[in-house]
């Protein structure tokens, strides 16, 4: 091969080496993070969206950190072009005292071999400190709204919070001074869960803002857990080798939010019925499903569960069956 025609292989490699890495950046958002000013002692958490904007499937091949005091993994391995994910990224405050700058490598083998380097970092300081490791809202209802307090206190009584944002528009902080003394000062802060998020455990953070020129922003977790409006359990059934001519039974727990009235079942026939089902207004609504096959062979019904809650007052549960002879 000519020296021309390897200068030019090489060259080509080259170009092709930064296009792919030029994909593999590019599907990130964002590539750092940083939390700025935090207590010594939360776990602050972030998640880093990333979309395989190519046209061929992306799979990461593994994630990795450059300090034991961060943690990350990715939520899913496999995209299908234009799919989305995140990698999610845990750091322990505990493990550190002044500036940490923590790097994450993500591998990915197809469509490309490359790997994209995220950062994340955060400030921990020992002149704070609050009352808790984050702003906890507890489990919440879906649709009902909540309120959660904590104190924070500046070890520099010549710091004060001016004011508190959150990342998330569902959580609304507020701050008030509750004692400013010679040592230092005491801030409560609050804030109000509107109603909005659907079910799962949420994690945002609320950022503070001071007049200190070495700390001008803290940073303070907060979680909620939204329970839904109407839940079942179990939320499948499946009764196994029933004879015909001999049925079963099991119970099934109905809860809600508030108290409510079971409306209607829909999908009972002649082989599935509800007894004990209560007529009055309760939080709990514990009934009895009875499979009562007259015919061999397999069932697949779903229940349907109406209720009187004005949102989400509707319940299914799939229920399997295997009808044999006596």
């Amino acid at each position: 091969m000519s020296s021309y025609f390897r200068i030019a292989l090489i060259g080509w490699m080259l170009v092709a080496a930064a296009a792919s890495a030029q994909s593999a950046t590019s599907f990130f958002e964002k590539s750092s993070h940083d939390f700025g000013s935090v207590q010594r002692g939360p776990l602050l958490t972030h998640h880093y969206q990333l979309t395989n904007s190519s046209n061929q499937v992306a799979h990461i091949a593994g994630v990795r950190v450059s300090c034991g005091c961060t943690a990350a993994q990715a939520m899913k391995d496999t995209l299908a072009p234009g799919e989305s994910t995140t990698i999610y990224a845990t750091m322990d405050t505990r493990r550190f005292t002044g500036a940490k700058q923590v790097t994450i490598y993500v591998a990915f083998d197809r469509p490309m071999w490359q790997e994209v380097a995220l950062s994340i970092s955060a400030y921990g300081r020992d002149d704070m400190a609050m009352d808790a490791e984050m702003l906890s809202f507890g489990a919440v209802s879906r649709g009902a709204t909540s309120v959660a307090k904590m104190n924070v206190t500046l070890r520099q009584p010549n710091w004060a919070i001016q004011a508190a944002t959150s990342e998330s528009a569902y959580v609304i902080p507020k701050i008030k001074e509750v004692r400013r003394t010679n040592y230092d000062v005491v801030y409560e802060v609050s804030a109000e869960l509107k109603p909005g998020l659907p079910a799962g455990r949420w994690v945002t953070d609320i950022h503070l803002t001071t007049n200190s020129p070495v700390a001008p922003q803290i940073t303070m977790p907060a979680a909620v857990e939204i329970r839904p409006a109407l839940s079942v359990t179990p939320g499948e059934v499946t009764f196994n080798s029933t004879s015909v001519g001999q049925p079963t039974e099991t119970k099934l727990v109905i809860k809600g939010g508030q108290p409510f009235k079971i409306k209607e079942i829909q999908g009972l026939d002649g082989t599935l019925s509800v007894a004990d089902a209560p007529d009055d207004s309760r939080a709990v609504h514990i009934i009895t499903v009875k499979f009562d096959p007259t015919k061999e062979g397999s069932v697949s019904k779903k229940l349907r569960i109406v209720t009187d809650l004005p949102a989400e007052g509707v319940a299914e549960v799939a229920i399997k069956g295997q009808a044999v002879k006596k």
